[in-house]
């Protein structure tokens, strides 16, 4: 609690010292499994900047119904994103996606969680296949599926089950 009886922020506590921040900081950013929807992921690994990004160790995404469109808006290699065209408004858009894949291609995460409880069945595999690989790596993945039930597996061993359906990025062009 400060002196006016207001609750501390943990960004706060970490001003105290220097050598507190050195240590509480990077702690933070591995101990902490941050959760995001469709907005908020760009701003928060801009701001982490490369040391935070580079300490990241857990993520939860939740894109929902619209978990399809928003991969392929944000996250799908070029060719794929050129395949389906998805609209893009402005320059501006177009930067945000770069940066977006410049700034994930940092991250290597210990866990990733995908709540895909309401992305349609038939888009689940393609979805998943999008975010791990925009990701720098991925060592274990955890899908959360309808009624809640859970499924982890080891990234690398997912990709390779995916690749087995024979449905690459090649197939598709």
């Amino acid at each position: 609690m400060t002196s006016a009886g207001k609750p501390s922020k943990v960004m706060d506590l970490s001003l105290v010292s220097r050598n507190l921040q050195a240590r509480v900081i990077p702690w933070f950013y591995r101990s902490t499994n941050f959760y995001f929807q469709t907005h908020g992921l760009t701003l928060f690994l801009w701001c982490a900047g490369p040391v935070g990004r580079t300490n990241i160790r857990k993520m939860t995404l939740n894109f929902g119904l619209y978990s399809l469109l928003h991969c392929l808006r944000w996250l799908a290699p070029d060719p794929v994103f050129d395949l389906f065209n998805p609209p893009l408004y402005s320059a501006l858009q177009l930067y945000w996606r770069l940066e977006i894949q410049q700034l994930l291609k940092e991250v290597k995460l210990d866990m990733l969680t995908l709540v895909v409880s309401e992305v349609p069945r038939d888009d689940i595999a393609f979805v998943t296949r999008l975010i791990v690989e925009s990701f720098g790596h991925v060592k274990w993945l955890r899908l959360v599926l309808p009624e809640n039930k859970e499924s982890v597996w080891s990234a690398s061993k997912y990709m390779e089950e995916f690749k087995k359906t024979g449905l690459t990025w090649g197939v598709l062009w």
